[in-house]
C-alpha cells in the first residue's frame, strides 16, 4: 500500500434497444458522487472539486439535497471554471448503508462536467453526464485488487435523482454487508440519497436496475486496488453508462506513457461474441453480467455482435514493462461513433506533495477520421502531425499528445472521440471528454431489435432480412470494416422479406446501415465460408 512514507466503422452504431436516452454529455442538471478511498488515517484530507465547461457564462447551484447542503456557482464563457466542495468528507465510509452523500449541479446553461477527488498518490475523475442521458438499468464495472487485500474492496455507487427510488440490486459477489452473489435485494432511496456496495469479490457485472422507472447514476471502480501486479495500488473510479448505451463497436488506444493498458468487456446479454479487428472468429464469449480482460499494447478495434460496456484500466506503476508513473485508474469508453466538436480539458499539477518532483506527464487521446486530422485544434494550434493511421483501418487515425497544465480547449468541426490523463509518480487521473451522436436519433416509437431481422447469424451465403414493424426501411445499406458499400437495397416495405445472396464476399465483420423515418441505424453481421 502506498502511504505518505467505424463510422460504423462509418461512424454508426449499433442500436441495442431504442429508447428516449439522450447520448450526450452535454446538460444543465447533473447527479453524481464520490467513492471511498483510502483510509483517513493515511495521505492527509481528500479533496473534492468540480469543473464546468460552458460557451457561456452562468450561474447554478451545487447542493445535497438530502441535507439542504448549498453553493452557489459561477463561470466564464469559454473556459474551465473549477468549483472547490466544502472542507467535508463527501463519500460513506462502508458497504450498504443508505447515506445522504448525493450530490446535484443545476446550471443556467448547457454545459461539460467533470468531478476530481484529489488525496496524495490516490487522485481520480471522472466525466459527469447530465440527467437527460442517465437510465434505470447498469451492469456494474468495477475492478478486484490484484493481491485481493481485504482493505481495498471493489465498489460501485447508486445515487438517486428522485424520491421514492426503488431500486434493485443482484451483486456478482459476496458483499461486505453479507449479500449473497447472484441473489437480488431491494433498497428505497429519495432524491440526493446514496449507496455504496463493497465486496472483497469482483463486483463487475452486478446488477443494478430502478423497478418504478426512474433515472439513477451509477459509478464503478475500487476503494483502491492493484491492477495487474502487486504493491502499487491506488483508487479507481469512474461514472458508468446505463445499459440502454451499450454497443458493439469500440476503438482501443492503450495510454500514452505506459508499455500496456488493462481492457475489461461487460456482457449485457447471453452469448456475446468479442472480436478483434478484422477476425471472423470470436476471441471470446461471454453472458449478461460477465467480464473478459485482457492486455492492450497495441490500437485495436474491439466488435462484439451485442451490446458491451468496456473499461480501460491504468495498471500499478511496479508492473513489468512499466515506466514508473501512474498507478490505477478506470477509464468508461465510449463507442466510436461517440463523437465530440468541442471539449474542455484541464490537466491537473498536482501528482505529489514534493514541489521538487517534476516527472508527471499530462496526455490526451484523440481519435477520428483520417481526413479530418488537419481540422482538430487544441487552444487553435494545429495538431495533425501528431496522428497515425489506425492499424488496418487507414480511414482512421489516432494520436496520443502531451499537454502542459492547466484548461485547454479541444475543436474539431467534424467530430473527435478523446480523453484527457496524467500520471505521475504513484498517482494518476482519468477523464472522458464530451461527447454526443448527433446522427442518432432515440425514440419511443421506434423499437429496432423488434422491426428487423436478420438471419442466419453468422450468414455463409445468403442473408435473410425481414422488415416486421409497420414503417418502410429505406437505403439498406451493407458495409465492410473499410467503410466500403459492398450491397444495397433501396426499399424495404413492411412486412416485406429479402434474401441477398452474398456468396462472392469474402469471410469477415460487415455493418448494415438503414434509415427508418430519416433516421439513422446499423448492426453488425458477420460472414463464415
Amino acid at each position: 500500500m502506498k502511504k505518505v512514507t467505424l463510422f460504423l466503422l462509418v461512424f454508426t452504431c449499433f442500436v441495442h434497444n431504442a429508447t428516449s436516452q439522450i447520448y450526450q454529455t452535454t446538460g444543465k442538471e447533473f447527479w453524481f458522487g464520490y467513492m471511498e478511498n483510502l483510509d483517513l488515517l493515511f495521505n492527509g484530507n481528500p479533496e473534492f472539486s468540480v469543473y464546468i465547461f460552458s460557451k457561456e457564462a452562468g450561474t447554478g447551484t451545487l447542493s445535497a439535497p438530502a441535507t439542504g447542503l448549498e453553493v452557489p456557482v459561477a463561470y466564464q464563457a469559454n473556459t474551465i471554471q473549477k468549483i472547490d466542495l466544502p472542507n467535508a468528507i463527501f463519500y460513506d465510509q462502508g458497504s450498504e448503508d443508505i447515506e445522504n452523500y448525493g450530490l446535484k449541479l443545476d446550471l443556467s446553461t448547457d454545459a461539460q462536467v467533470f468531478a476530481y477527488h484529489y488525496r496524495i498518490y490516490f487522485s481520480e475523475a471522472s466525466m459527469i453526464l447530465p440527467v437527460e442521458a442517465l437510465g434505470t438499468e447498469y451492469r456494474i464495472a468495477a475492478v478486484l485488487d490484484f493481491n485481493m487485500n481485504a482493505m481495498s474492496p471493489s465498489s460501485f455507487l447508486v445515487i438517486a435523482t428522485e424520491n421514492q427510488t426503488e431500486i434493485e440490486i443482484t451483486p456478482s459477489g459476496l458483499t461486505l454487508g453479507l449479500r449473497p452473489a447472484g441473489v437480488p435485494f431491494n433498497i428505497t432511496l429519495d432524491a440526493g440519497q446514496s449507496y455504496q456496495v463493497q465486496s472483497l469479490d469482483d463486483l463487475s457485472g452486478s446488477l443494478v436496475r430502478c423497478t418504478n422507472d426512474k433515472n439513477i447514476a451509477v459509478f464503478g471502480g475500487a476503494k483502491q486496488g492493484n491492477v495487474s501486479c502487486v504493491q502499487s495500488d491506488s483508487h479507481l473510479y469512474d461514472q458508468l453508462m446505463p445499459v440502454n448505451h451499450a454497443a458493439t463497436t469500440y476503438p482501443l488506444i492503450s495510454f500514452a506513457g505506459q508499455s500496456f493498458s488493462v481492457i475489461k468487456v461487460i456482457a449485457t446479454e447471453d452469448e456475446t461474441k468479442l472480436y478483434m479487428n478484422n477476425e471472423t472468429t470470436p476471441f471470446a464469449e461471454i453472458n449478461a453480467g460477465e467480464t473478459h480482460e485482457f492486455e492492450l499494447s497495441s490500437p485495436k478495434i474491439l466488435n462484439s455482435d451485442k451490446g458491451v460496456h468496456v473499461v480501460q484500466l491504468s495498471a500499478s506503476s511496479s508492473c513489468a514493462g512499466s515506466t514508473g508513473l501512474g498507478d490505477p485508474n478506470m477509464l468508461t469508453l465510449a463507442p466510436i461513433d461517440m463523437r465530440t466538436k468541442e471539449a474542455g480539458i484541464y490537466n491537473f499539477d498536482r501528482f505529489t506533495p514534493d514541489p521538487d518532483v517534476t516527472e508527471d506527464r499530462r496526455y490526451i487521446t484523440i481519435f477520428t477520421e483520417t481526413k479530418n486530422i488537419t481540422d482538430v485544434k487544441i487552444d487553435e494550434q494545429d495538431i495533425s502531425n501528431a496522428f497515425s493511421s489506425f492499424p488496418e483501418y487507414p480511414n482512421f487515425s489516432y494520436a496520443r499528445i502531451e499537454l502542459d497544465t492547466g484548461a485547454m480547449i479541444l475543436e474539431s468541426p467534424d467530430g473527435v472521440l478523446a480523453y484527457a490523463y496524467g500520471f505521475g509518480p504513484y498517482d494518476a487521473y482519468t477523464y472522458h471528454l464530451a461527447y454526443e451522436s448527433p446522427t442518432l436519433s432515440y425514440t419511443n416509437e421506434i423499437k429496432i431489435e423488434d422491426d428487423l431481422l436478420i438471419w442466419p447469424k453468422p450468414f455463409n451465403h445468403m442473408l435473410n432480412i425481414k422488415n416486421e414493424g409497420d414503417n418502410k426501411i429505406e437505403t439498406l445499406v451493407l458495409f465492410d470494416l473499410n467503410g466500403r458499400q459492398v450491397f444495397h437495397q433501396n426499399v424495404l416495405a413492411s412486412k416485406q422479406t429479402s434474401a441477398w445472396n452474398l456468396s462472392e464476399l469474402t469471410s469477415g465483420i460487415y455493418f448494415l446501415r438503414y434509415q427508418i423515418n430519416d433516421i439513422s441505424f446499423s448492426k453488425k453481421v458477420v460472414k463464415i465460408n
